[in-house]
């Protein structure tokens, strides 16, 4: 991910997700890394599919975070009125209270899904691998004859390959 697909990403800010990435993201051991490369392609802007057999798994992330989000913003709520209860015939320091806590309120924002669209296959044991390839293929499929290209003949492919 890191000096390929990941570099391709057009990360202009406010620029509309011009850059598709497909994701798959199944339950097995690389489930965390590819949590990872999750955060990573969102936090770049592209227009994220998932194609996964553990959709729970990933929801239950999501929630996670949430709960932990609300968590923090309802500690860091009730030490703002503290704080503003203590320096309350202070102005200055009122002043100074209520830079810290907006500065610190904007530099942490709810969670939202990191994902635009989601594929969810059934979780098959050993073949959730090979089940999740085919919803690629007829994607694939389908781009090639938009494009007009005759995906059973493709272009630039090697004689070695074709003779």
């Amino acid at each position: 991910m890191k000096h390929g697909p990941i570099a391709l990403i057009d990360s202009t800010e406010g620029k509309s997700k011009s850059t598709v990435m497909l994701l798959f993201i199944l339950d097995n051991p690389t489930y965390p890394f590819l949590m990872n490369a999750l955060d990573q392609v969102h936090s770049r802007n592209a227009f994220v599919v998932v194609i996964t057999d553990c959709l729970h798994l990933i929801e239950d992330s999501f929630q996670n975070e949430k709960k932990k989000y609300l968590t923090w913003k309802q500690k860091l709520d009730n030490d703002y009125q503290k704080d503003l209860a203590a320096a309350r015939d202070n102005p200055e320091e009122t002043k100074k209270i209520k830079q810290k806590y907006e500065k610190e309120a904007k530099e942490r924002t709810l969670p939202v899904k990191k994902y635009d669209y989601v594929l969810e296959v059934p979780h098959l044991k050993h073949t959730s691998h090979l089940l999740s390839i085919v919803p690629i293929q007829i994607f694939v499929e389908n781009m090639a004859e938009i494009k007009g290209i005759n995906p059973d003949f493709p272009r630039n492919l090697a004689k070695s390959v074709t003779v």
